[in-house]
């Protein structure tokens, strides 16, 4: 069980919270965030819009005696020409987001959620495109030691 199962774990149960929340694109339709691992498509690979999204990304761990832990940023973007709409969409997307993970506080049976969890509305904005950073923190099973006492 690796940070990266991790990762996807979060992808699909995520998929499942923001999937029914319709927002606008830079292409004057509707659609649910996009859900991806890591880092966005390379601009022009793809016909979908980039925003809005959630982007799961691996940001660090430790393992220490008691147990495993990585922390996971959770990259928010939608896309809205009025203002109160665009920081509105954030804020619901990222209660929509806690609420969610702190219901369960396990996902794929195996993983934790837990405290700090913490988010940010930076600023500065790429208006008419907004951004949110989403910091939660992992319980992850760690390797168990084997150890070999020869042939005896």
């Amino acid at each position: 069980m690796t940070p990266l199962m991790l990762q996807d774990a979060l992808c699909e149960f995520l998929k499942g919270v923001v999937g029914s929340y319709l927002l606008d694109t830079n292409k004057q339709v509707t659609k649910a965030p996009q859900v991806v691992p890591g880092y966005l498509p390379l601009k022009g690979t793809t016909d979908t819009a980039d925003f809005p999204f959630t982007i799961i990304r691996l940001s660090s761990g430790e393992d220490t005696n008691e147990r495993g832990k990585v922390m996971v940023k959770i990259i928010l973007g939608v896309y809205a020409e009025d203002i109160s709409q665009g920081s509105g969409d954030l804020q619901n997307i990222i209660e929509r987001i806690r609420q969610a993970l702190f219901k369960k506080r396990v996902i794929d049976k195996r993983f934790r959620i837990e405290y700090p969890f913490s988010w940010e509305v930076p600023d500065e904005q790429p208006y008419p495109e907004w951004l949110a950073v989403i910091t939660t923190n992992w319980t992850v099973p760690r390797p168990i030691e084997e150890v070999d006492y020869g042939e005896g």
